[in-house]
């Protein structure tokens, strides 16, 4: 509100103040009733402007550095297709290595942000099942080699530990 009645922008910090706004500023702030409203308008900034709104006096803020660089154009920020998708990556593959409880429910392909689980486990539980048929971890058969059978060591996310799975060759 102080800055909108000395009509100074609220993104400035004091450092870019000049020396006739900071007078004001402190003038404003040692007796606030006793200060004179200001004399100057501030234009409007959808461009529409009144031909007498555009009577600045001599004492009006210049544009500074920081001022001009918020009215930066938001497209060229916008992140688009792949840009987009490898910052979404980027962010989940930082939970998974920071160990976050996102970035463990990322790696075991559970809701993240709060979904309800109780039905979508069963489902999961029900589609995401592992073939046993035709692997067997019992003595080997008489006419089948060692190397049919091969070893694979993968490691859970989640607990940290490794699990022993047979794969047919």
């Amino acid at each position: 509100m102080i800055c909108a009645r000395l009509q100074i922008h609220k993104g400035l910090r004091v450092g870019e103040l000049s020396e006739h706004q900071i007078g004001r500023l402190s003038a404003l702030l040692s007796s606030p009733p006793t200060t004179p409203p200001t004399n100057h308008r501030v234009a409007p900034l959808d461009g529409i402007v009144a031909p007498s709104t555009l009577d600045f006096d001599s004492a009006a803020p210049t544009p500074t550095p920081r001022l001009l660089s918020l009215t930066d154009d938001p497209l060229q920020r916008l992140l688009i297709e792949s840009d987009l998708r490898r910052e979404v990556r980027a962010n989940i593959a930082h939970h998974r290595a920071i160990g976050s409880y996102k970035g463990k429910r990322h790696a075991l392909g559970f809701p993240v942000n709060g979904q309800r689980t109780h039905t979508n486990a069963k489902t999961a539980r029900k589609l995401n099942k592992v073939e046993r048929r035709a692997y067997h971890t019992s003595s080997q058969e008489k006419n089948s080699t060692p190397s049919l059978l091969t070893q694979i060591i993968s490691i859970d996310p989640l607990h940290g530990f490794s699990a022993l799975r047979l794969r047919k060759a």
